[in-house]
């Protein structure tokens, strides 16, 4: 099976699984395509993955808004 993908940098690991499984926050680029951003379960060794989401430059700079938004919003209702 050919590699559909190079991750670029491993950014941080969100979440293992019991299976050993991880949900990884990285830099991938799929396809010979320009890198984004990638939240996805990966199999250990990398061998497959799973599903997830690839986001932009421009999507990763609104979620972070949103972030900041949603956590003023909780320091304010404490």
């Amino acid at each position: 099976m050919r590699r559909e993908f190079e991750v670029v940098k491993e950014i941080a690991v969100l979440r293992t699984a019991e299976t050993g499984w991880t949900l990884e926050f990285n830099l991938v680029s799929w396809y010979r395509k320009e890198q984004k951003y990638d939240i996805r379960w990966w199999s250990p060794g990398k061998e497959r993955v799973g599903k997830g989401l690839a986001l932009s430059n421009e999507d990763i700079n609104n979620l972070g808004i949103l972030l900041k938004q949603l956590q003023d919003v909780k320091v304010g209702h404490q």
